[in-house]
């Protein structure tokens, strides 16, 4: 079994349940069980889950910090950057201009990937995260692409389909783009279909 699989306990996945059923009655109290989470990953999600309720800059921009701290307590690129794509999403709507910092940080970290489809899917989580702004999502379509390019199998398939998917909302000719840029496969026919049934030419 995984080492990080392993090092994950009831205690952690419970305690990111417990401190959003806390933040109903107490942000104070939701904190206090967040911060005691030990697992990185989960202590990140609960500090990402109480910042993204508070719309106040002054309160949730510290948290997110805190939770991308939590993110980079792990050691493996794919871990960091998946987890620290849930700050970033409420970065992009607290301060645009710290998501591009983030964003920058983790183009850097996930570069040190050495597996070809895990380093594609630490990318794709961090193109999810900001796909709804353009100047933002500039920053990670070309390094997504490149990673596309370099990997191969279903999964990556499947990543690409579904990061099109995402992707067309906001900006339908780059992601009919990147379906075709892939041999015609399972997923990516799929979602090309379902581009169409709602975005007719």
């Amino acid at each position: 079994m995984d080492k990080w699989i392993k090092s994950i306990t009831p205690e952690d996945v419970k305690g990111r349940s417990e401190s959003a059923k806390a933040l109903e009655r107490s942000r104070s109290d939701a904190l206090k069980i967040a911060r005691a989470i030990k697992h990185p990953w989960y202590r990140c999600q609960a500090l990402s889950y109480i910042a993204g309720s508070d719309h106040s800059p002054s309160n949730s921009l510290p948290l997110l910090k805190e939770a991308v701290s939590a993110a980079y307590e792990q050691s493996d690129p794919n871990r960091i950057v998946s987890v620290a794509s849930w700050p970033l999403r409420h970065f992009v709507k607290a301060s645009p201009s710290k998501a591009e910092s983030l964003i920058n940080r983790l183009l850097k970290t996930i570069a040190g990937e050495a597996h070809g489809l895990r380093k594609l899917d630490g990318i794709s989580m961090v193109l999810n995260a900001v796909v709804s702004e353009k100047e933002l999502r500039a920053l990670v379509l070309p390094v997504f692409n490149n990673a596309a390019t370099n990997s191969v199998g279903w999964r990556t398939d499947r990543i690409v389909a579904f990061a099109a998917s995402n992707l067309a909302q906001f900006d339908l000719i780059t992601a009919r783009e990147m379906l075709v840029s892939r041999p015609l496969n399972k997923f990516s026919k799929k979602i090309s279909l379902e581009i169409s049934s709602k975005n007719p030419l």
